[in-house]
């Protein structure tokens, strides 16, 4: 949200849902907030679950896929379909690299663990983002 917020000032957030990192009730949910604002140009799913029920709402309505995106975390094979396959609802993917995840993990733990050092709030990763662009530079490492 800070994000939206930072980098498009002009978008206006209609709703926050949380449907509980389950597909279905993204689906239902992101049907009941398009219902009310049909507008909606773009939704984004907090997880791969929630992402692809989002998207499935707009097949369901068959919104035109030039007007609309969806934008989560993901990888694997569904994911790449989704990218790449018409209609494309899924604009984008952040995935985190899993070897500095595992590697900011360790440290915060080993610190707090061994040295008492107080665990923040939030930790960062850089993400990366995969579009339909540049997903075959991922693609090799999701399909072994």
């Amino acid at each position: 949200k800070d994000g939206l917020e930072e980098f498009s000032p002009n978008s206006v957030i209609v709703d926050i849902q949380d449907a509980g990192s389950e597909r279905a009730a993204a689906l239902d949910i992101t049907l009941q907030v398009l219902t009310a604002n049909p507008d909606i140009a773009v939704v984004f799913g907090g997880n791969t679950e929630m992402g692809m029920g989002a998207a499935n709402a707009f097949a369901t309505i068959d919104a035109d896929p030039a007007m609309v995106a969806v934008y989560t975390e993901g990888w694997g094979a569904e994911f790449y379909d989704a990218l790449v396959n018409d209609p494309a609802y899924m604009k984008a993917y952040a995935t985190g690299p899993s070897v500095p995840i595992a590697e900011i993990s360790i440290t915060v733990m080993a610190d707090y663990l061994l040295n008492g050092v107080p665990l923040n709030d939030i930790e960062t990763v850089q993400m990366q983002l995969v579009t339909k662009d540049n997903i075959d530079q991922f693609k090799a490492s999701w399909f072994q």
